[in-house]
């Protein structure tokens, strides 16, 4: 019986493990669709997408007919001599009427209309970099980790070996066949070697608990991810990127879009000189005594409102509006060098990680090489224990090199792709 309780609790916990295991293990895919679904500065742009939607719809409703119904009740003092005009029709008056007015031209609403459209746009724009600049900050936090836990496990096997020729060298020493020294040096490279595991795993948790804000996780929810599957690493000619990003950077798309805007307030207050005119039609009644039927009357008007005089205002807000266009165009300009540099720095650094890794291949394997030498030259007494400390302080570093390399390639397309406005989560920025 005992033995069947105790068979029935390690398949529990076993399974507790595994579900654990599961619900808290996130590849890089899973990462990014967290990501869009949680992150707070994407949910941010997706309620100002919304806002923008609103204000569009607020600004055609400025040029749709307005129907207002309105009441009054107004009783004077009926003193002798004063005016119609100031007392009304009478002593006590009432009136009840519905107003319909439609505008049939304004220079604001016109502006208003127009403008509404152009920031529908760019804070489509803003919002789609918003998601890029996420996504790229996902992935590039996911990197790092793997980098981070590729260091761990590189210190662990590593403090094995110092921890070896500590031990190799005490014996030799009380052979008589090294000096004391040995064992010192060889005892701090095996502290220095653990400081830096340490320091190590301090940076990995940091890098997670970025991670968790960025998918918006609870910082003490315990997470792991689980490694990239390595690809062919692929890269098209410079100047199709250089290409892609003048047709897809974002950056370009908005300040495009400004140009617009500060084109169409040159419009619009030129439009100022015309007249804004209403129509309108009143339908209701106005009499001394209680509302008759026989009181009833209706009005049509258009109302003219031409400005003669603004003390120069119109004409300084032409003024700015040219400036702002000018100074657009120049922004332009000078966005498309920076865009250039952008991509070739980008891809620049891509190149570099291709061949940092071929580079970092050879001198792991040669480092290995080298470290196997060293320890046989070292019990033979051909090498000194600094030579041999060395060589395995040169393995891992090389070992920690050529895992980053890798890791460092991807990180360097994905900040390519978001240059040229192509980061998605598909895994395209990877695979083309």
């Amino acid at each position: 019986m005992k033995i069947i309780s105790l068979t029935f609790f390690v398949l529990i916990l076993l399974t507790t493990t595994r579900s654990w295991s599961q619900e808290n293990s996130f590849d890089l895919k899973t990462l990014l669709h967290l990501a869009l679904e949680n992150n707070t500065d994407i949910e941010v742009e997706s309620m100002q997408n919304q806002i923008s939607r609103k204000q569009r719809w607020q600004a055609v409703t400025g040029w749709l007919p307005r129907v207002n119904a309105q009441g009054a009740y107004v009783e004077t003092s009926g003193i002798p001599g004063i005016p119609d005009f100031v007392s009304a029709n009478g002593l006590k008056e009432r009136t009840a009427y519905l107003n319909v007015q439609q505008t049939l031209f304004d220079a604001g609403k016109f502006m208003d209309l127009k403008e509404s459209k152009i920031n529908e746009n760019q804070q489509h724009y803003n919002s789609f970099l918003t998601r890029q600049q996420i996504l790229n900050e996902v992935i590039r936090t996911y990197f790092e980790i793997l980098k981070s836990q590729g260091e761990i496990r590189t210190f662990e096997q590593n403090l094995k070996s110092f921890q070896m020729i500590y031990q190799q060298s005490q014996m030799l020493y009380k052979n008589g066949e090294v000096p004391e020294i040995d064992v010192k040096k060889s005892l701090v490279e095996y502290l220095l070697q653990k400081n830096s595991l340490i320091q190590s795993e301090k940076s990995h948790q940091e890098k997670l608990v970025y991670l968790k804000i960025l998918i918006n996780l609870p910082v003490d929810r315990e997470i792991e991810v689980s490694d990239f599957p390595v690809k062919t690493i692929h890269l098209d000619s410079l100047p199709q990127y250089y290409q892609l990003a003048l047709a897809n950077n974002l950056s370009l798309k908005m300040l495009e879009t400004d140009l617009s805007r500060f084109q169409i307030e040159k419009t619009a207050v030129m439009l100022r000189h015309l007249p804004a005119a209403i129509a309108g039609f009143n339908y209701g009644w106005d009499t001394n005594e209680r509302l008759q039927r026989n009181d009833r009357g209706w009005q049509v008007y258009i109302s003219l409102s031409l400005p003669l005089w603004q003390w120069g205002e119109i004409r300084a807000d032409r003024q700015i509006a040219d400036l702002k266009y000018r100074q657009t165009r120049t922004a332009i300009g000078q966005l498309y060098k920076n865009i250039f540099l952008q991509v070739q720095s980008a891809y620049n650094d891509c190149l570099i990680q291709q061949q940092q890794k071929k580079a970092m291949g050879e001198s792991r394997d040669a480092a290995e090489q080298a470290v196997k030498m060293a320890q046989v030259g070292y019990r033979e007494g051909t090498i000194t224990n600094l030579d041999l400390i060395n060589t395995q302080k040169l393995l891992t570093e090389t070992q920690i090199n050529y895992s980053n390399a890798i890791y460092d390639f991807y990180i360097a397309k994905a900040q390519l792709y978001l240059v040229i406005g192509k980061m998605k989560e598909d895994f395209e920025w990877v695979e083309n």
